[in-house]
């Protein structure tokens, strides 16, 4: 046996280490190596959405301070007050009058104290008479843990002009009333451009606030053709149908941020303890070594671009496609898809509440033209939505979930209005009951006089 097949006998256990140690490098190598060119985000990159955060910071521009309302808004937002101490009023729980009727007294004199405690903020806000461009101070580049703080301020200032002008319908302040509305519309679509899906979110909620105190103003107030003619115009600013894509596109990119500096998510920033850190680097580095962090990836990518191909299509393709985004979404992502199952559930619902604020913002209009046609017509309702067109609207609005006309009928001297709802069923005109929410309804605008 000559000399080195004899060291080999001798050192079998070191030659094998030394072997596995080489291929494991040559596995970690392989699976760490960055691509130069990522197929994704050049796909991404080609239909014009930004692949990384400060892609996106580039994406979403500044708007010169000249056009920007969000200025005006914010130094508005910082005077706004909390509901008195003494008060158990809170913003999303402003006392409203039933259909047709005034506020009880002592409700009246709550909202009453709560809206003088926020005149000089109202008084602000009112001074955007026309809608511009808004871009609120956010950094992209930089990792966002917390819900940006104009969101909640851009809700309150909605719930108060909202609550204004059931007040000044309440005294008969009908003029007043429909400027609170329009305000109230300015403030909401301020978010309009952000390309986050909780900014979207929250647009969508102020909209349905904005639209509720609306059905009770109609049950309230005689309003003129004219005023009609605002509030529709009004609407017609509410439905933004590139919203969602946009938004999905902003957390996409987030996300992607995520994936190539996941040391920060995986760790917690109120307790960065060395152990936590390096535990973290050490799950990572074994997440990549076995090849699982670029499948977990891929998985993300593929179900935010499955979303992003629904929400650019219209409605109702838009609602049909969404049904297999969402279900992409809320399953829970394919085994060892960690980061996927920690970005992704919060998207889950987002296309079913983009559907129904679409309905609510469409039940509205074609509310606002019955009105305008008993204006004209002596009181009489139309026979059906088919009589609103051309002079009235445009188009018969139809039903973002399935295509068809909404819904019309005659309910005594008033009328309802309706779409099914995301839930798809149908429930015969079934109103929101909110003390419970969950139960079976669909998306109504209801007058009653």
């Amino acid at each position: 046996m000559t000399k080195p097949l004899k060291l080999l006998s001798r050192n079998r256990l070191a030659v094998v280490g030394i072997v596995v140690v080489l291929a494991l490098a040559g596995f970690v190598s392989c699976n760490l190596r960055t691509q130069r060119h990522d197929p994704h985000l050049e796909a991404i990159r080609q239909a014009g959405y930004p692949a990384t955060p400060a892609e996106l910071d580039a994406w979403y521009p500044a708007v010169p301070d000249s056009e920007n309302v969000a200025l005006v808004f914010t130094n508005a937002f910082a005077l706004l007050a909390p509901p008195n101490a003494s008060s158990s009023t809170l913003l999303d729980d402003i006392p409203l009058p039933a259909r047709g009727r005034g506020l009880p007294p002592d409700d009246r004199a709550e909202l009453v104290s709560l809206q003088a405690s926020n005149q000089a903020a109202l008084e602000i806000v009112r001074t955007v008479k026309s809608f511009s461009r808004s871009d609120y101070p956010d950094d992209f580049k930089q990792k966002i843990d917390t819900l940006p703080p104009h969101l909640a301020r851009v809700k309150s200032s909605v719930y108060l002009l909202a609550a204004d002008a059931i007040l000044d319908t309440t005294d008969g302040k009908d003029e007043e009333a429909i400027g609170s509305l329009l305000t109230a519309g300015r403030v909401a679509n301020s978010l309009t451009a952000e390309p986050l899906v909780i900014s979207q979110l929250v647009r969508m909620a102020c909209w349905n606030v904005i639209i509720s105190r609306l059905e009770l103003v109609l049950n309230s107030a005689t309003l003129t053709d004219d005023q009609l003619v605002l509030l529709q115009k009004m609407l017609a600013e509410a439905e933004q149908p590139q919203t969602l894509a946009r938004a999905f596109a902003g957390e996409r990119a987030l996300g992607l941020g995520v994936f190539d500096a996941p040391g920060g998510f995986m760790t917690s920033p109120s307790s960065p303890k060395a152990g936590e850190r390096m535990g973290a680097r050490l799950g990572i580095g074994v997440f990549k070594i076995t090849g699982l962090f670029q499948k977990d990836r891929s998985y993300f990518l593929d179900v935010m671009a499955t979303n992003i191909a629904a929400a650019e299509l219209p409605y109702s393709e838009r609602f049909k496609a969404s049904q297999q985004a969402s279900a992409l979404t809320m399953t829970r992502p394919i085994r060892f898809c960690i980061m996927s199952g920690m970005l992704l559930p919060a998207m889950a619902k987002v296309h079913g509440k983009d559907a129904d604020q679409t309905a609510h913002v469409r039940v509205a209009q074609a509310a606002l033209a019955v009105e305008r046609h008993r204006r004209a017509h002596g009181g009489a309702l139309p026979e059906s939505l088919d009589q609103l067109s051309p002079n009235y609207l445009k188009l018969v609005p139809t039903d973002p979930i399935d295509g068809q006309r909404l819904r019309f009928k005659a309910v005594g001297s008033g009328y309802l209005i309706y779409g099914i709802g995301s839930d798809a069923k149908g429930d015969g005109g079934t109103e929101l009951n909110p003390k419970n929410p969950s139960a079976a309804h669909d998306i109504t605008f209801i007058v009653e006089r």
